[in-house]
């Protein structure tokens, strides 16, 4: 679990307690992660990203990336994020 910015960010492998929770995609742009300052942020917690197309998910997980989610406590709901391609955002923890 990350808390970045009074926000929580997850691995999907850490969704234990949300997984019955709704699940949205937020459209954004792929140089979000660097411009919103997630991904310093993220990388300072050891975990480094990649954007995939769904179908390559399975094939980034056996080289322990998951998908990477928003938490949002107040609506009971998780959100990933997703390109207009249709790339998902993924992370690996790397310490």
């Amino acid at each position: 679990m990350i808390e970045i910015f009074g926000l929580t960010y997850l691995l999907s492998k850490d969704l234990k307690d949300y997984s019955a929770w709704d699940e949205e995609d937020e459209r954004v742009v792929s140089s979000w992660p660097e411009k919103s300052g997630f991904k310093e942020e993220a990388e300072k917690h050891g975990i480094a990203f990649l954007w995939s197309f769904p179908e390559q998910l399975e094939s980034y997980r056996s080289a322990g990336y998951e998908i990477v989610y928003e938490i949002d406590k107040a609506n009971c709901s998780r959100k990933r994020f997703v390109l207009k391609d249709g790339s998902i955002l993924i992370g690996k923890k790397t310490r």
